[in-house]
């Protein structure tokens, strides 16, 4: 006779907690294209302001750690549930499937956007359709394999890769103790001993900043590729890790219960701060990181309308100036635009450098024969020294940089990263940051586990949308936004309906599409009938089902 495995008990407030995280990253990504500065988004609203550079810098801060903190903490109850070969198996089925599949479908729609948005405003006008350079990136192995991105569902596949080291660091852990009674349990308690301590707060934010530092100021850059972004995965391990902890010794929660208020306040107040300061540091080009060094966000230019009149003089000049380099390197429309007297839109002017070439301006020896206007840094000064075809391409788009700044004087802010101040700020940027989110983290914790422990049918409701929410929620995003980026609206007015619109459709389309269907399945696990996700009733689980969603 088959007895079926007793039910674990649902955690409803880890399962609002991550829903909740899943639903924020769609109101982020909204707020990415209503934040006046060009970080990627395909279009930047007309009614972008410093109340949504906030809330972005904000989210950005906790949002993802506190997701993973709970995918790891249901990645241990499954896996000691189940044993690791039906959790591999699981996580293969409900992770690796809809990342293939989800990114299929998301990647090329990424692609269009980019491009849609870029034409749309301005900042593309080269007159290619954005459906025929969509095509064209797709054409070629070799600049599809270099430009190629995971798009938002990255972390399905760093939850894939955390799933891989976590277990294999398990076996290697019982290949250790496992002839040692008791050993392995002992190191554990030992471990969660110390996370009840006061010092576990500093441990554990000194360790991610440790492995974040090499980041620079781009705290937890995001993973796009199949080789990951080194500091920001061991930092997610981190995080994975101590959800697969609390997982094992359930009594840690109560740490988060305690001082849930006293750490959400703690970690807003910092990040407050946080932002005041590194704000006023971006306006003078503080931040510049050296992977972007040919690369001009459009808070670096001090002084726009200087630069454009240099720009404007120097095209006489042809190839002897670096300026007129600049110049010729400006598509044909750009150029016109720019010869004009009404200066650019924001966007406009941001395109107009992005989209330079900026690695060839140095590809003869100009830099060696121009007189530069300052000083140059040490590591600077010594690229000089070697011949051209020996310098690294690093070294000719630090050049690059440089020779913009001096070309331009006044018009761009100076770069520190040459400056001993620059490395002592970044180190306290780096445990500021790591520390916000872990305070965040925990305090957000301990308020869904005093508000949401208990059954409802919403908040079960959302739980299981969630993930398919997300999934699908950028394209959406871009393809409402873009259109109206330049209604003349009141931007908090705009930003709701944006977002109005965009849970309308996601929810209708997870509620008709779904729920009920082989997609709801495989991420799910199970298909729910049709129901009112208000009525207030909790739908038993099917026999052997996890009470989990995840």
């Amino acid at each position: 006779m088959i007895h079926a495995q007793p039910e674990l008990p649902r955690y409803h407030s880890l399962d609002a907690m991550r829903a909740s995280a899943m639903l924020l990253g769609i109101v982020f990504h909204a707020a990415w294209m209503y934040i006046p500065a060009q970080y990627g988004a395909p279009v930047i609203d007309v009614g972008a302001n410093d109340w949504m550079s906030f809330l972005f810098f904000w989210t950005h801060q906790f949002r993802m750690h506190a997701f993973i903190f709970i995918a790891g903490f249901f990645a241990a109850m499954v896996c000691h549930r189940r044993g690791w070969r039906e959790f591999a198996a699981q996580r293969l089925r409900r992770i690796g499937l809809p990342l293939v599949v989800g990114w299929l479908f998301c990647y090329p729609a990424w692609i269009f956007c980019q491009r849609w948005g870029a034409t749309a405003s301005g900042g593309d006008m080269d007159g290619i359709s954005p459906w025929a350079k969509t095509v064209s990136h797709f054409t070629t192995w070799s600049d599809f394999a270099q430009n190629y991105s995971l798009t938002h569902l990255w972390f399905l596949y760093t939850l894939l890769l955390l799933y891989a080291v976590t277990l294999l660091g398990g076996f290697l852990l019982q290949c250790l103790f496992g002839r040692k009674e008791g050993r392995l349990e002992s190191w554990v308690d030992g471990v969660a001993r110390f996370v009840r301590s006061p010092w576990a707060l500093v441990v554990v934010t000194l360790a991610t900043t440790a492995v974040t530092l090499p980041a620079n100021w781009d705290m937890m850059p995001t993973p796009w590729k199949l080789i990951p972004e080194v500091s920001s995965f061991l930092a997610y391990w981190i995080y994975f890790l101590a959800g697969w902890l609390f997982h094992s010794r359930p009594v840690l929660l109560e740490i988060a219960d305690r001082n849930w208020k006293q750490l959400l306040a703690a970690g807003c107040a910092v990040s407050v701060g946080m932002f005041a300061v590194t704000g006023a540091l971006y306006q003078r080009g503080q931040l510049t990181d050296r992977n972007t060094y040919p690369f001009l966000d459009q808070c670096e230019f001090l002084d726009w309308d200087g630069f454009r009149k240099d720009l404007l003089a120097g095209k006489d000049a042809g190839e002897s100036s670096f300026a007129g380099r600049v110049w010729m390197r400006l598509k044909a429309p750009a150029r016109q635009l720019m010869a004009q007297t009404e200066a650019p839109t924001l966007n406009q002017r941001v395109g107009f450098v992005v989209n330079l070439d900026l690695e060839i301006l140095t590809a003869t020896n100009l830099a060696d024969g121009l007189k530069w206007a300052a000083p140059l840094p040490a590591k600077a000064a010594q690229v000089l020294t070697k011949p051209f075809a020996q310098r690294t391409l690093a070294e000719v788009l630090l050049l690059n940089r440089l020779l913009l700044e001096t070309s331009f004087p006044g018009r761009i802010a100076s770069s520190t990263l040459e400056k001993p101040a620059y490395r002592w700020g970044c180190v306290g940027y780096a445990v500021a940051y790591c520390l916000v989110g872990w305070l965040l983290t925990l305090g957000f914790l301990g308020l869904f586990r005093q508000y949401f422990s208990h059954p409802h049918a919403t908040w079960r409701y959302f739980a299981d949308a969630a993930y398919w929410m997300y999934i699908v929620h950028l394209p959406l995003l871009f393809v409402i936004e873009i259109p109206i980026a330049t209604w003349q609206m009141a931007w908090p007015v705009k930003f709701l309906l944006l977002n109005a619109a965009t849970f309308g459709v996601l929810i209708a389309s997870y509620h008709y599409l779904v729920r009920s269907t082989i997609i709801g399945e495989t991420l799910n696990g199970r298909r729910y009938p049709f129901v009112n996700p208000f009525g207030g009733r909790i739908e038993p689980p099917a026999a052997g089902n996890l009470h989990s969603s995840t």
